[in-house]
């Protein structure tokens, strides 16, 4: 057990590394997830989080981007958890970072790897932030989680409720409000709420999921859609050429060498979690849709996948998921870690901007 002023010190550390997350959002952001180590900053307080939960304040604007900012970041970490191209691009920003603080530590000259790491830090970034015609990769990526956040947090469903919820947590000029906007002006509420999250989830598989997810709606032409409205997960990744065993199954299967890595100190558990569900259509199920509650032969509840660790602004702090029982011990290096990576991208940002990519 640790002494009182060593617990005193941990604290310390842990509020003055969440204060610097929470000042890294965005003025009008409500949340974000530090996609290397799965740490969720939320832009409210713990204390009127655990109202929310208990359904003890009242339904205003500020109760729903409470709710659905948590349910949001949720549907980021599932993505994490069960994507090729999520998962793929949160290794590179981690080797990034790694790569960026070890030649900072060792006072490496910067003329001998700065413009060789900054190469490959604006491949990683412009894989990210891919567009073209159509949707972007950053929309298909926030798009389904908007969809699931939505469903997550709320128990009734709408196309005004949908459209007002996105104007409230992202604001009405948003690409998010633009990209649902396009979607229910095309094909309608339905087939956004029960199409698109499958079709993001797919895209998300493919190396520019921004082309895949905008050929894929692009080849239903003028048909009806109605019927893929009612489509089981399976039969969705069959119609748009997805092989469905595939793709049900852990990425830690699927990409054995995750192992090696370092992200899979913190992901190894999910993955436990996530290859309990051998059923095909059950995992897609949960993956495509991660703000459905759990129910009929699901073995795996979104609670078991939530992010492990959540801040909140006044110095509160919640474990989840296979973390949930944990305490400090674990949420100190976790917090530590987000910092980090979030100083290290932004100076990688910083530095990206000032240097030209091709020096003359």
């Amino acid at each position: 057990m640790p002494r009182p002023d060593e617990r005193s010190e941990a604290v310390a550390r842990l509020r003055g590394s969440s204060r610097e997350l929470i000042s890294r959002l965005p003025e009008s952001g409500e949340a974000l997830l530090v996609l290397t180590c799965g740490v969720v900053v939320i832009n409210e307080s713990y204390a009127y989080a655990k109202t929310v939960s208990g359904f003890e304040a009242e339904v205003d604007d500020r109760f729903i981007r409470c709710v659905y900012g948590v349910s949001h970041e949720a549907v980021h970490m599932v993505q994490l958890l069960s994507t090729r191209f999520v998962l793929d691009i949160a290794i590179e920003y981690a080797n990034l970072c790694a790569r960026t603080q070890q030649h900072l530590k060792a006072g490496t000259p910067e003329k001998d790897w700065l413009a060789g790491l900054l190469t490959d830090y604006r491949a990683t970034r412009s894989r990210f932030a891919a567009s073209g015609p159509g949707f972007s990769t950053l929309q298909v990526l926030e798009t389904q989680a908007v969809i699931e956040g939505f469903r997550g947090a709320f128990s009734r469903y709408s196309e005004l409720g949908l459209a007002k919820t996105v104007q409230i947590a992202h604001g009405v000029e948003s690409d998010y409000a633009e990209a649902i906007g396009r979607l229910l002006a095309g094909f309608g509420f339905s087939f956004t709420f029960n199409v698109v999250p499958k079709l993001c989830w797919i895209a998300l598989h493919t190396p520019d999921p921004g082309k895949s997810f905008t050929q894929a709606l692009l080849s239903l032409g003028d048909t009806d859609v109605s019927p893929l409205e009612i489509m089981s997960a399976c039969e969705i990744c069959d119609v748009f050429g997805a092989a469905p065993a595939g793709l049900a199954r852990s990425m830690r299967v699927s990409i054995p060498a995750v192992r090696d890595h370092a992200v899979h100190a913190l992901l190894g558990d999910y993955f436990d979690v996530l290859e309990q569900e051998t059923d095909p259509e059950a995992y897609l199920q949960r993956v495509m849709h991660p703000g459905r509650s759990s129910g009929g032969e699901r073995r795996v509840a979104l609670a078991d996948l939530m992010p492990p660790l959540t801040i909140f602004n006044d110095d509160g702090f919640q474990m989840n998921g296979p973390l949930k029982d944990q305490g400090w011990d674990a949420a100190d290096p976790l917090i530590r870690i987000s910092t980090l990576t979030t100083q290290t991208l932004e100076w990688l940002d910083e530095r990206a901007d000032e240097m030209p990519s091709h020096p003359t």
